[in-house]
């Protein structure tokens, strides 16, 4: 790999990477719907939602939307953890 986060365009590499990134997400879907369930619980027992957790839904949500973004070949940036885990990327 290269110094700006991207990875080379070998397709046998990529395809590695594809696979283990999917491999991660199976992992923070499951993640997600355990905080989905708790902001449920927390709603229904205290009227709001807890702050850190939409912030954490937030941030799985983005980590999401950019591994779909490496998978469909939209974009050579890897996310998290080849990347930065930061803010949402361009939608565009």
């Amino acid at each position: 790999m290269n110094n700006n986060n991207q990875i080379p365009s070998n397709a046998i590499v990529r395809m590695f990477f594809v696979v283990m990134l999917n491999v991660i997400n199976m992992v923070v879907s499951k993640l997600i719907l355990v905080l989905a369930v708790y902001q449920f619980v927390c709603h229904l027992f205290t009227g709001r939602v807890s702050e850190r957790s939409v912030r954490w839904g937030e941030a799985m949500s983005n980590w999401t939307w950019q591994m779909l973004l490496f998978m469909s070949y939209k974009t050579e940036h890897m996310p998290f953890p080849f990347h930065l885990f930061g803010p949402e990327p361009d939608r565009d």
